[in-house]
């Protein structure tokens, strides 16, 4: 008989352990995957940022080429400048010769 009660024993033991484990995987299981949902929340935050930053790009890129325009009509409009200058002097001196 103490076979069997020491072979109970050990069962019970076992049965113990054996659930404690199954509490512990389980509760391994929802860190996981807490961990993993966190995890894709993260990732999506970054395709996020990365969509904004691309934006952002293109806008910087826009404002750019529109800067880069807008400087060379700026050079244009100088340079008629000049020349309009040169042609009113020009004039201003062909109407000095006829004035009495």
């Amino acid at each position: 008989m103490k076979m069997v009660d020491e072979a109970a024993d050990d069962f019970q033991q076992i049965d113990g352990i054996t659930t404690k484990s199954m509490l512990q995987v389980k509760e391994m299981n929802e860190t996981i995957a807490e961990v993993a949902l966190k995890t894709k929340t993260g990732l999506e935050a970054i395709e996020k940022i990365v969509l904004l930053a691309k934006d952002s790009n293109e806008a910087i890129q826009e404002i750019s080429a529109s800067a880069e325009e807008t400087s060379m009509s700026t050079e244009e409009i100088a340079a008629a400048s000049e020349t309009l200058k040169s042609l009113m002097e020009e004039l201003q001196h062909i109407i000095n010769k006829f004035r009495i």
